[in-house]
């Protein structure tokens, strides 16, 4: 697989394409080895959001404290199985999706984030070097409507250790289920 790389035009160079748009290819890379790194999210290579304890598939965790997970199927926009976290009534916090990498030696890489997504709030979409840490993040708006892709997101680690991808909504302060994630079709590849 090769996906082109482009970079919006963000200092006012001239850069504009035969369409008309601002964007200019800077090059191609590869995903290393092709693998998604998510190995049970619904992506390519992976399997459907399976075994589920606690409502949670294989690999995911969440502080079920703040949440209620579940797996949701052929609803809201998504075709097969889908992975939802909803906070709880009388509860405030984060709503978080976890998957754990264990990855070590990463400094500086890379990583090409699509997902499939729902979302009562704008979430972020991150690498951690621990538990409890967020690295590095880009973020959605929110999406109450059927799914959408959200595709070539760029994320780069900037410590040794990767220790888990994750989507988390954001602590608005209220309590209740105003926050809430489904996602689907998750691919995470290391670029080279």
């Amino acid at each position: 697989m090769t996906i082109k790389y482009i970079a919006l035009n963000t200092n006012n160079e001239s850069w504009l394409k035969n369409d008309g748009s601002s964007e200019k290819e800077i090059g191609l890379y590869n995903p290393v080895g092709d693998t998604n790194l998510i190995l049970n999210g619904g992506g390519p290579g992976a399997t459907d959001w399976i075994n589920p304890t606690s409502g949670l598939a294989s690999g995911w965790s969440a502080n079920l404290i703040f949440v209620t997970c579940s797996i949701i199927t052929g609803i809201n926009g998504f075709t097969t199985n889908a992975q939802r976290s909803v906070r709880k009534i009388g509860v405030g916090g984060i709503v978080s999706l976890q998957y754990y990498l264990g990855l070590t030696g990463k400094v500086g890489a890379k990583y090409n984030v699509s997902l499939k997504y729902r979302s009562g709030t704008s979430f972020g979409i991150s690498t951690k070097h621990d538990a409890n840490s967020s690295n590095s993040y880009a973020y959605t708006s929110a999406n109450t409507g059927n799914a959408i892709t959200y595709n070539n997101i760029e994320l780069t680690h900037h410590f040794d250790d990767l220790y888990s991808f994750a989507v988390s909504g954001v602590n608005d302060g209220l309590t209740g289920p105003s926050v809430w994630i489904e996602v689907d079709e998750i691919y995470v590849y290391e670029v080279i």
